[in-house]
C-alpha cells in the first residue's frame, strides 16, 4: 500500500481539536457526576484520579505533547508580547509590589535580610498591612473552607484534635500573630505545618504504643487531621468556580514572574500550563535561566517573589467582595447552619448531642458560621456550664478542663433555589471565596524552602545551599507525616 500522503497527515492534524474537545467534555461530565454522586470520598478521589490520568494520556497522545501518567505540558509563545508590554508600564508598581511581598513573606525579619531592597516607608506600610490582613481578613477564611468538600477535615478544623494536647493551646491565636509579625507568612506556614505534623506524629506514636501493649487507645487514629489534601475541581471543589479560580491564580502568578524577568531584560522563551487530565496543577513562564543566574541576588529575589506577591494581593482583593457577598447577598440565597459532625466518646457532650443536630444558639448567642461559634466557644472557661440550643432542645453541658464539650462541627448550607439567579450568584460567590483562600494558601505554601518552590530559591540566596538542603529534607518528612492520616481517615 502507498505511504500516507501529506494530505492524510493534515487530516490527522485536523482531528486533534475535535478529539481534544470530546475528551474534555467527557471528563467534565464524569467529574460533575462524581461530585454529586454521594459516594465515599476515597471512591470519588480514586475514580477522579483514574479519569484524569487516562484523559491526560489521551490528550497528550492526540496532540503530541510531552508528559506522562496523565500530566503534560502545553506551551505557547502567545502572550509573551503582553508580558513585555506590561513590564514596560507601571514599573514603579511592580517594584513596590516586590518590596511589599518581601515584607509580607518575612515580616520584621525582612528588614535585616533584605535591607537594601526595601525602602523604609515601604517597610512600615507593608508591616501595617501585614497586621491588618492577619487580624481583619484571614479570620474570614472559614467562609471559603466551607466550600471545600472534605468533611473529614472541614468538620474538625476549628477544634483541637480530641485527646491530643496542643502546645500553648489557649494562646494559639496570640502565638500565630506573633510568629507572623516576626517572620511573615514564610515562618507562619513553616510553624503551622510543623505544629500539625508534631500533633499527628504524637497521635500515631501514642496509638502505636497502645496497640503494642494491647490497651484501649483513647486517641483514635481517625481523629487525626491530615495537613495536606487534594483540591480537585469537580471532586473536592465546585467544578466551574474551582477551575476558574485555579486558572486565574496560576496565570497571574506566572505572568508576574515573567513581568519582573522582562524588566530585568531577560528573554522569555515560552509560557504555558502543566495539566493533570484537564486540571491545571501548575503554570510556567520560561525565561533564559542562564541569564537569570547571572543577575545579582537582589534582582533574582524580585523575580522569585513577584508571583507570591501577586497571589497575596489577589487574595486581599478577592476577600473584600467575598466577605461582602457572604454578609449581605448570600443570606438572601442560602441558609447556613452549624451542625454536629461528631461527638468524642466520653466527652461532656457524649450521649447528649448527636451527629446531625443543628446548633442554633451557644450561650444564648445565635451561631450560624464557624467564626461566631468559635468566638463563643473560646469564651467558655474550664468546668463551666455551657448553654447549647439545638433543633432538638436546650442542653446544659459542663465543659471539661480545657473549656470544651467535645464536639466537631460542620457547616451546612441549604440553597434557597426559588430565588432568582441562584446559580449565577452561587458561582460568583464560590469563585470569589475560593480565589481569596487559594491565592493565600498557594502563595504561602510557595514560600516553603523546598526545591521547585519559589521559597527555595529565595532562601538559597539568603542562607546558602548546605543547611538549606537539610532543612528542606526535614520539611519534606513533615509533609509526608501530614499526609499519613488519610490512610485511616478514609
Amino acid at each position: 500500500m502507498p505511504r500516507p500522503t501529506p494530505k492524510t497527515a493534515s487530516q490527522g492534524d485536523e482531528l486533534k481539536k475535535p478529539v481534544t474537545i470530546f475528551i474534555v467534555l467527557a471528563v467534565l461530565f464524569s467529574l460533575a457526576y462524581l461530585y454529586i454522586s454521594g459516594l465515599p470520598l476515597y471512591v470519588i478521589v480514586g475514580l477522579a484520579v483514574v479519569v484524569l490520568m487516562v484523559a491526560g494520556h489521551m490528550i497528550a497522545r492526540a496532540n503530541g505533547l510531552v508528559g506522562g501518567y496523565g500530566v503534560y505540558l502545553t506551551g505557547t509563545q502567545r502572550g509573551i508580547k503582553l508580558i513585555i508590554w506590561l513590564s514596560e508600564r507601571r514599573k514603579t508598581f511592580w517594584e513596590l509590589l516586590t518590596q511589599w511581598a518581601l515584607v509580607m513573606s518575612f515580616g520584621l525579619l525582612s528588614y535585616p535580610l533584605f535591607k537594601k531592597q526595601i525602602g523604609k516607608r515601604m517597610f512600615v506600610f507593608s508591616m501595617v498591612t501585614l497586621v491588618l490582613i492577619n487580624f481583619l481578613i484571614l479570620p474570614w477564611t472559614s467562609i471559603a473552607i466551607g466550600i471545600i468538600n472534605i468533611p473529614q477535615i472541614t468538620s474538625r478544623i476549628q477544634l483541637p484534635v480530641p485527646g491530643v494536647p496542643v502546645p500553648l493551646f489557649g494562646f494559639g491565636q496570640l502565638v500565630e500573630d506573633v510568629v507572623t509579625i516576626i517572620g511573615g507568612y514564610s515562618l507562619y506556614v513553616i510553624a503551622a505545618i510543623s505544629l500539625v505534623g508534631a500533633v499527628d506524629l504524637y497521635g500515631m506514636v501514642h496509638a502505636a504504643v497502645y496497640i503494642a501493649t494491647g490497651v484501649h487507645n483513647p486517641v483514635p487514629l481517625s481523629d487525626l487531621i491530615p495537613g495536606v489534601a487534594l483540591l480537585i475541581p469537580g471532586v473536592t471543589l465546585p467544578l466551574a468556580a474551582g477551575l476558574a479560580a485555579l486558572i486565574l491564580l496560576l496565570i497571574i502568578h506566572e505572568f508576574s514572574h515573567g513581568i519582573l524577568a522582562s524588566m530585568m531584560k531577560i528573554r522569555l522563551k515560552m509560557i504555558g500550563l502543566v495539566l493533570f487530565g484537564i486540571i491545571p496543577v501548575g503554570a510556567f513562564v520560561e525565561p533564559d535561566e542562564k541569564k537569570v543566574t547571572k543577575l545579582d541576588k537582589a534582582s533574582q529575589n524580585k523575580i522569585f517573589i513577584a508571583g507570591i506577591g501577586s497571589n497575596f494581593l489577589l487574595s486581599v482583593l478577592f476577600a473584600i467582595p467575598a466577605i461582602a457577598m457572604f454578609l449581605y447577598v448570600l443570606p438572601h440565597y442560602v441558609t447556613t447552619n452549624m451542625v454536629v459532625a461528631y461527638v468524642e466518646p466520653g466527652a461532656p457532650a457524649y450521649n447528649i448531642l448527636k451527629p446531625g443536630d443543628v446548633l442554633l444558639y451557644w450561650n444564648n448567642v445565635p451561631v450560624s458560621n464557624y467564626t461566631t461559634l468559635a468566638a463563643q466557644d473560646a469564651r467558655d472557661p474550664p468546668n463551666s456550664i455551657v448553654d447549647v440550643t439545638t433543633n432538638k432542645g436546650v442542653y446544659l453541658i459542663r465543659s471539661n478542663a480545657s473549656g470544651k464539650v467535645g464536639i466537631g462541627v460542620a457547616s451546612a448550607i441549604l440553597p434557597l433555589t426559588s430565588m432568582p439567579f441562584y446559580p449565577e450568584v452561587r458561582f460568583i460567590y464560590n469563585f470569589l471565596a475560593l480565589s481569596f483562600l487559594l491565592n493565600f494558601l498557594i502563595g504561602a505554601m510557595n514560600l516553603l524552602p523546598i526545591p521547585g518552590f519559589d521559597g527555595w530559591r529565595i532562601y538559597k540566596n539568603v542562607i546558602g545551599d548546605r543547611w538549606l538542603r537539610i532543612f528542606a529534607w526535614a520539611l519534606v518528612i513533615v509533609l509526608v507525616i501530614l499526609a499519613l492520616p488519610w490512610i485511616w481517615i478514609l
